[in-house]
C-alpha cells in the first residue's frame, strides 16, 4: 500500500525540467572542452517549449558550430541525462 503512495508522489517528479541556466552552463562548458572555443552564458539561451538552444557568435565560428552540430547536441543530452531535451541548435 505505501509502495503504491511512494510510486504516485514520485510520479510528480518525473516531468521536472532542467533550469534554463543549468542548461547554459552545461552547453558553455561542453563548446570550452570540445571546440576550444570561448562563448559566454549571454550568448546563449534556450526555449524550453521547443527544446531548441540559440547562440549568437560571429565569424568563423559559425561555421565551426555547424559543422559540430550535431555532436554538440548528442553529447549536451547526454551530459544532461535526459534523451532529446535539446532538440536543436540555432545558430546566429
Amino acid at each position: 500500500m505505501s509502495f503504491i503512495n511512494l510510486k504516485n508522489f514520485l510520479g510528480k517528479f518525473e516531468k521536472l525540467s532542467f533550469p534554463d541556466d543549468s542548461i547554459r552552463t552545461e552547453f558553455v562548458s561542453l563548446v570550452r572542452e570540445k571546440l576550444r572555443i570561448s562563448v559566454s552564458k549571454e550568448q546563449v539561451s534556450f526555449d524550453k517549449k521547443t527544446g531548441v538552444l540559440y547562440l549568437k557568435t560571429k565569424g568563423l565560428n559559425k561555421s565551426v558550430f555547424f559543422l559540430q552540430k550535431e555532436e554538440l547536441l548528442k553529447n549536451l543530452n547526454e551530459r544532461l541525462g535526459k534523451k532529446e531535451l535539446v532538440k536543436d541548435l540555432m545558430i546566429s
